[in-house]
């Protein structure tokens, strides 16, 4: 979510334009979305440990590369290298946390690892932008490589493998082995499985669309449309965020409680629309009914959480992995997608202004972009 803070240093950084940013932020979710299965297939394949040790480390060289580049195309080297590393660390944890807990908490366990998750999110929005008021968003990028790298060293030292992996479970349960993984062949049945396809069109959709605005458009958004000065606006993009995050931890809790996935979605995915369709029709809203529309997508997008659940419960343990990460493939291919249609619809749309050096792009053009999240969450 970091773009969304620095969108306007990135462009002052290498003068680029809507199409340029878009693309800069968006092909960390083309390299994630790539990266998936073959996420869930290792995860399944060599365990959680190696993965997430060897994920972190690689995250870390992209953002030390993205730190230091002065050109757009070794930027675009350091946000792929990014993209490559942290495409496996989420599904290693929802893999790691269908081994350790019982079946009944798999969704309170899972809203509670986005809720900590998008702790980062939210730091990378409000607390983000104080720091750059003290340093320079190169400098903050390059300790947060390094930190990166320490993680991925802690990852080594103390995650441990679920009781299910790898070898005699202690308590006799299942734990994979060489022949039930032999040239992975449920692929194709995965693929298949109606709840599994219907689980990656609602991320697609839904949570896509929510990252692809959240983190790159929503703070220029408020900034262009409604004249609030970054600092300010930063304010709405943490308030989402931290919606989402305590939306899917409770949403997950209620799941486990009423035992109900599909009308939770439903709602959820309503109420999503709804919003998009008043933020396109009832412009120059009061800035605490735009709060209220931001804290909303967080809470309605993050009932999106059940899909994990949902795609866990649709197949076999053995084939946990790769179904989540199947479903994550529409929740990163969409953001990659409609953040890329949403830098090519502001171009087309700008009419030559400018803020601080940089373009500025007026309320019609982001209009036509809702308008194109509004078509994906249908």
């Amino acid at each position: 979510m970091a773009p969304a803070a620095v969108a306007d240093d990135l462009m002052r950084a290498f003068s680029a334009d809507a199409s340029t940013i878009s693309m800069l932020s968006a092909i960390y979710y083309y390299v994630y979305t790539l990266m998936q299965i073959p996420s869930g297939i290792l995860s399944d394949k060599i365990g959680v440990k190696k993965i997430i040790t060897i994920g972190n480390i690689v995250a870390g060289i992209g953002t030390i590369i993205f730190s230091v580049s002065h050109l757009v195309v070794y930027a675009y080297l350091g946000r792929f290298i990014i993209g490559l590393g942290v495409s496996v660390i989420f599904v290693g944890f929802m893999k790691n946390n269908s081994t350790w807990f019982e079946a009944k908490m798999y969704s309170l366990i899972s809203g509670l690892t986005v809720l900590i998750g998008n702790i980062g999110s939210v730091i990378a929005s409000g607390p983000l932008v104080e720091i750059l008021h003290l340093y320079k968003w190169r400098v903050v990028f390059l300790w947060l490589g390094f930190l990166s790298i320490i993680l991925g060293a802690l990852s080594y030292l103390f995650v441990k493998e679920g009781e299910y992996y790898n070898g005699e479970s202690v308590s006799g349960i299942w734990r994979i082995n060489d022949s039930q993984m032999h040239g992975y062949h449920n692929i194709e049945s995965i693929i298949r499985n109606k709840d599994i396809r219907i689980s990656a069109i609602i991320n697609f959709g839904i949570v896509g669309s929510y990252f692809a605005f959240i983190g790159l458009w929503s703070v220029p958004y408020i900034m262009d449309v409604y004249k609030i000065v970054r600092d300010e606006a930063i304010i709405y993009n943490t308030v989402s965020l931290i919606a989402f995050a305590i939306g899917a931890f409770c949403i997950g809790y209620v799941s486990d409680y009423l035992k109900k996935r599909r009308i939770i979605l439903i709602i959820g995915s309503g109420i999503y629309m709804c919003v998009w369709i008043c933020m396109m029709l009832f412009g120059h809203a009061s800035n605490v009914m735009v709060l209220l529309y931001y804290t909303l997508l967080g809470v309605s997008s993050s009932t999106a959480v059940l899909t994990y659940t949902i795609s866990k419960e649709s197949v076999e343990r053995d084939c946990t992995g790769l179904a989540i990460s199947i479903v994550n493939v529409g929740l990163f291919l969409g953001a990659a997608i409609i953040q890329s249609i949403i830098g090519f619809t502001l171009d087309h749309s700008w009419k030559g202004g400018l803020r601080d050096g940089i373009r500025m792009y007026d309320e019609n053009a982001y209009i036509c972009s809702i308008y194109y999240i509004i078509v994906f969450a249908v």
